[in-house]
């Protein structure tokens, strides 16, 4: 569960590009890391765990020389910073010979220009809506794609997270939902909800990511009918650049 939900987030959280304003949000030089705190929660309740990513050289890729972060699994992503904005435009794991192109209703990280108001559509997948039982089977699990709208609420944001305070970040929300989703014979058709708030650091990034899924469906959990429902929360531990 939690390998899968770290390979998630390689795609659906991000540090950004390498030009313009957006360097100020996104840093890439080569060199430049970051470490963060996961706590996840699900129907089996909390966990803890570390996410390293770093920024590496670039490389050439479709005769285009892109920025690239990497994991310590090895996944490189490759990026795209233009006028319109800045784009995940592929992606490479460790045993592959060649990038994969992402599809286009996944690339957008950031709408240009960086400022309160502007917005864009995604696509993701839900990532913590599982249930495990012993000896860590799967017993229902959703995963569903749904479509996100994207909105920058600011650039003045505070957030304090383990590697200190940070001012005049960009907090950017996400939300979507996807209506009457056939969750299989546990759970049964329902709605899906996300909702999505990330924070930037001038200079630094990415800090912190709080994402929580939930849907209209209930199920048995430790012998109550509860919520089927799960968070993620990621925090900046430490950076270096």
């Amino acid at each position: 569960m939690l390998l899968r939900l770290l390979t998630a987030l390689l795609l659906v959280t991000t540090l950004g590009s390498c030009a313009d304003q957006s360097s100020d949000y996104y840093p890439l030089a080569p060199g430049t890391s970051w470490r963060y705190s996961i706590e996840l929660t699900t129907m089996d309740g909390v966990e803890q765990q570390k996410y390293i990513v770093a920024a590496g050289e670039p490389r050439v890729w479709e005769e285009q020389r892109l920025p690239v972060r990497r994991t310590l699994d090895g996944t490189r992503v490759f990026y795209r910073n233009d006028d319109t904005g800045i784009y995940r435009i592929a992606s490479q794991r460790r045993d592959a010979s060649e990038p994969t192109a992402l599809p286009e209703e996944r690339r957008v990280v950031l709408r240009k220009p960086l400022q309160p108001g502007t917005s864009w559509r995604g696509r993701t997948e839900t990532i913590t809506l599982a249930r495990t039982g012993p000896p860590q089977r799967t017993e229902y699990e959703i995963s569903a794609s749904v479509e996100m709208e994207y909105t920058i609420e600011s650039t003045d944001a505070s957030v304090t997270v383990p590697a200190g305070r940070f001012d005049n970040c960009l907090r950017v929300s996400g939300q979507g939902q996807r209506r009457n989703y056939d969750a299989g014979n546990y759970i049964g058709p329902t709605d899906i909800s996300i909702d999505k708030t990330d924070w930037y650091a001038p200079g630094v990034g990415l800090v912190k990511s709080v994402r929580a899924e939930s849907t209209s469906g209930r199920v048995l959990n430790q012998g109550e009918m509860q919520t089927f429902a799960g968070k993620v929360v990621f925090e900046l531990e430490a950076f270096e650049g």
